[in-house]
């Protein structure tokens, strides 16, 4: 269920519009035209007239449109009837309805993940001294 936990700010990319590079926001954004790039966000709604490439790194994910790319949510995607995505997805929970398609690979891991998890690791490397 889309619910924006942390503010109410919404950002959309309207149906003429074109939007190449990274997106990073706290808040809920709605594509409806193109977009080709990095995407960190709380929420991801894919228009029915959206097409969209990239890497996509959210808690949930509503797709109408087309999606090419890679998909890392926390919580869930939703592929809608008109829906098209084509490349991984990794989530706890996945629905599609009737009419929509996914071609892919989907991980669906049994333990809750954390968004971003690699980006976000606390984890800190040694160096390691090299011998001669």
């Amino acid at each position: 269920m889309l619910t924006n936990k942390d503010n109410g700010f919404i950002s959309i990319v309207a149906a003429d519009c074109s939007f190449f590079g990274n997106f990073s926001s706290n808040g809920i954004l709605r594509i409806d035209g193109n977009l080709e790039g990095k995407v960190i966000c709380d929420w991801l709604i894919i228009g029915e007239s959206a097409k969209v490439k990239g890497d996509f790194h959210v808690r949930g994910i509503t797709v109408s449109g087309i999606l090419k790319g890679n998909i890392h949510a926390s919580e869930l995607v939703e592929i809608t009837e008109f829906g098209n995505i084509s490349g991984e997805i990794k989530t706890l929970h996945m629905s599609i309805e009737d009419g929509g398609t996914f071609e892919g690979l989907s991980i669906m891991p049994d333990e809750p993940m954390e968004l971003l998890e690699s980006s976000r690791s606390t984890k800190k490397e040694k160096a390691v001294p090299i011998k001669k």
